[in-house]
This record gives structure tokens, C-alpha cells and sequence, in this order.
């Protein structure tokens, strides 16, 4: 598996990914999936994209401040959910910490997510809730499964 950025032929394999994964909860929430306004918001972000044997199996987009990397979206395609794929971009996102000397990982993720226990069991701690959405914040030096 390679974690590499993403390119310009990866954006209709990401954003199909995104789009099976993310319209229930748009739907759920009485959200129209604007595709348009939803690529032009992450694009300018920095990312990564997880390939094996050619195809895109999960992709991220990321924000960093001076202080920690904000991760606007960590997407897993479907078929590959619930495997290694979640911990191992989870792992590169600690090692780009630690790298570049961010103390945080924060994130935000809908409360009926299932993903929700993952970041939970990773030692992501609930920062508040705000119309269905929870803040999360990792400090760096506490996280879990980091190092393995």
C-alpha cells in the first residue's frame, strides 16, 4: 500500500468514495449534495489518498494551523471499511505530526457516525456537540495505536 498526495486523475475516485459514504448522512440531515460546491471546498486543501495495486481504497483532506493538523474529511471506500486501511492513515497522520511538530489532531464527525467509536478507541476525546456533529481533539503524545 502507498500513501502518496492526490492527483488530478485520482478527484472522480475520491469524490465517488466521498459520495457513497457521505450522502446518507447529507440525506438524514435534509442536506442537497451539492458535488460542485463539495469539490471546490476540499481541493485547496492538503491531502493524501491510500492506493493498492492501483485503486484508491481510502483519501483524507487536512488543514494545518501552527499548533495541529485539522482533518476535514478521512474517507475509506466502502468495500474496504472496517479493515487496516482507517489505522494505517491514521498512523500517517501521527507520524506527519510528529514530523512537523504539531501537538494536536482534531477532526469532527456526524454523532450517528459509526466512525465516531473509532476516533473514540484511537484516544480522540469529545470536545462538545453542535447540531449532530462532535468536535474531537487527539493531543499527539496521548494517542493510541500510534506506534504500532
Amino acid at each position: 500500500m502507498l500513501i502518496r498526495s492526490i492527483t488530478t486523475s485520482d478527484v472522480e475516485s475520491i469524490f465517488t468514495i466521498m459520495k457513497s459514504n457521505m450522502q446518507p448522512y447529507y440525506a438524514a440531515r435534509g442536506e442537497e449534495w451539492n458535488k460542485d460546491s463539495i469539490r471546490r471546498y476540499f481541493l485547496g486543501m492538503n491531502s493524501a489518498v491510500v492506493e493498492h495495486e492501483g485503486e484508491i481504497c481510502a483519501f483524507t483532506f487536512y488543514e494545518c494551523s501552527p499548533e495541529s493538523i485539522h482533518i476535514h474529511t478521512f474517507q475509506v471506500a466502502p468495500v474496504r471499511q472496517n479493515g487496516i486501511l482507517g489505522g494505517k492513515l491514521f498512523r500517517w497522520y501521527l507520524a506527519l505530526a510528529k514530523q512537523h511538530g504539531y501537538s494536536e489532531l482534531s477532526c469532527c464527525v456526524y454523532d450517528s457516525n459509526p466512525a465516531l467509536i473509532m476516533y473514540l478507541k484511537m484516544g480522540f476525546e469529545e470536545l462538545g456537540r453542535d447540531n449532530g456533529t462532535v468536535r474531537l481533539s487527539l493531543p499527539v503524545n496521548k494517542a493510541r495505536h500510534g506506534d504500532r
